[in-house]
């Protein structure tokens, strides 16, 4: 059958929270993303090529080199329209707002090829990039990518359940077939207490975790990570506005510390310490005034889900 000798790219994606860090989960119970539009991993190696003096007689003396494999490395990203905030807390560190550790994951793949199918796990995933975007007439998108510690190899082996004297088994992710967030379900968005002046074209919330990966000569796996730390972590805001007034230039003139708030379906956002530091305008012939305001590192975020 056609296509049968190439890797098709709509393949199940899925996640389970970790018990202990980069360890396989025996019977673990797999979680949907969301409406997912890409999953990208890159596996490779850290490496270092070194040249040495010849043996006598050589006629390839200029070439004496050796590539030496030092330890591994895994990435992955994901891009999905959300139906909840689940994965939010795998960067913010806990569920509902921030904490200074951020439990890990692991994401599994599968390769559903004709009768043979193929699963992989990539292991210890720590939350190093989030944004949350609701566009005007759009559906509501996310973008995160993680660091992972460890992966296994392709196999034929179903990692829902890997103990064999378990007679308990994991799941597979089950689709939800909700309705994503879109902008529709965006609204009362406040700063300081008050709406903002303008009309609200776009939000994108940014959660950023620097990474400090950790690594270990007695770590048993080849990547030598035996963790991945956040060190710091940015949280930001931009804001696309047509503007119906200058009450921003005020505030920004200010610089004074206020509370962002936005609701976005049944969940209700509130970033703490907003500050923004610019307000650009222009002034054009045949067209509104708008443009987009990004604020600096705010204080914390906090959601509620009614």
């Amino acid at each position: 059958m056609a296509g049968d000798n190439v890797i098709q790219g709509a393949q199940p994606v899925e996640y389970v929270e970790e018990s202990t860090f980069a360890t396989e989960e025996v019977d673990g119970d797999y979680n949907w993303f969301g409406i997912v539009n890409s999953w990208s991993a890159t596996q490779g190696v850290n490496s270092e090529s070194i040249t040495y003096l010849p043996e006598y007689g050589a006629s390839n003396k200029l070439e004496k080199r050796s590539n030496v494999k030092l330890s591994e490395m895994w990435e992955g990203e994901v891009t999905y329209h959300p139906q909840d905030m689940d994965m939010l807390q795998y960067f913010t560190g806990s569920d509902g707002g921030t904490s200074d550790s951020v439990t890990s994951i692991q994401v599994g793949e599968v390769n559903e090829s004709g009768d043979t199918d193929e699963y992989r796990r990539l292991m210890g995933g720590v939350g190093e990039e989030f944004s949350l975007t609701v566009s005007e007439d759009s559906v509501a998108e996310v973008s995160g990518s993680f660091t992972f510690a460890d992966g296994t190899d392709w196999s034929t082996d179903d990692y829902i359940d890997t103990d064999s004297g378990d007679s308990n088994s994991g799941s597979h992710a089950t689709e939800d077939t909700t309705e994503p967030l879109s902008y529709k379900d965006l609204g009362n968005v406040t700063y300081g207490g008050s709406a903002l002046p303008g009309a609200v074209e776009e939000i994108t919330l940014n959660v950023s975790n620097s990474l400090a990966v950790v690594k270990d000569a007695d770590a048993n796996r080849d990547s030598k990570i035996a963790s991945i730390v956040p060190t710091d972590r940015e949280i930001t805001l931009d804001v696309s506005l047509t503007y119906d007034g200058f009450d921003m230039a005020q505030e920004v003139r200010s610089y004074t510390p206020k509370d962002f708030t936005f609701d976005l379906g049944s969940y209700s956002f509130t970033v703490s310490g907003v500050q923004f530091p610019e307000f650009p305008y222009e002034f054009t012939a045949d067209d509104l005034v708008s443009d987009s305001i990004s604020s600096d590192p705010a204080d914390s975020l906090t959601w509620t889900s009614a």
